[in-house]
C-alpha cells in the first residue's frame, strides 16, 4: 500500500517509433508510512546508467532490500531446458550522497528498491 509518486527522468533519449522521443531510463515509486518503493528500468543495449533517487524534502540514507532483473544478452529468455538464465538477484550497490541514492544500473535491466523512510 502506498501512494504512486509522480516520478521526474532527465538523461539521455532515443527515440521509440509507438512514442517518438523517450527517455531511457524509466521508473515509478510508491511512497509509504515506512518505505519508499522505487523501479528503474534501463532500456539501453549497451550503456550502465547512473540513476539518482531524490526524495523531495526528505533524505534518504537506507537500502531496506533491493533485487535486480537482467539477463546475459538482449534475446536472453528463460526455457523449460534453461529456466534459470533470467532471475532476480539482490542488488546492495547503493550509496548514499547528500541525501539521494545513487547507483549504476546495467543496460537491458529492472531493479526493484525499497528504501526506510
Amino acid at each position: 500500500e502506498g501512494i504512486s509518486l509522480q516520478v521526474s527522468v532527465s538523461g539521455p533519449q532515443y527515440f521509440a517509433p509507438t512514442y517518438e522521443m523517450t527517455y531511457v531510463i524509466d521508473s515509478s515509486a510508491i511512497l509509504s508510512d515506512e518505505y519508499l518503493h522505487v523501479f528503474a528500468t534501463n532500456r539501453s543495449l549497451k550503456e550502465t546508467a547512473r540513476v539518482e533517487v531524490h526524495l523531495v524534502d526528505e533524505q534518504l540514507n537506507a537500502l531496506e532490500n533491493g533485487k535486480l532483473l537482467t539477463g546475459p544478452a538482449a534475446d536472453s529468455a528463460n526455457t523449460f531446458d534453461q529456466p534459470h538464465v533470467i532471475q532476480p538477484k539482490p542488488f546492495e550497490a547503493v550509496e548514499f550522497v547528500d541525501g539521494m541514492a545513487v547507483f549504476e544500473l546495467p543496460p537491458l535491466s529492472l531493479v526493484a528498491l525499497t528504501f526506510r523512510r
